[in-house]
């Protein structure tokens, strides 16, 4: 079974940036990553929900 992973802009409402399929590693925290049209980010949080099988990721924008 694949779990998808959630990126989620961390901020007032925690608006959904993207959404893939399941990774092959996961970012950890405090590190740089690209989504949406060479938009990049800093990973703040990863969460894992056993009972969807999703993880939630929360990104801050980088300059």
């Amino acid at each position: 079974m694949l779990m998808t992973v959630k990126f989620f802009l961390n901020k007032i409402g925690f608006p959904e940036i993207a959404e893939l399929p399941e990774l092959e590693k996961l970012p950890g925290i405090g590190e740089k990553i690209t989504l949406e049209e060479n938009k990049n980010y800093e990973v703040t949080e990863v969460k894992k929900d056993p009972e969807s099988d999703e993880i939630y990721i929360y990104v801050n924008t980088v300059k």
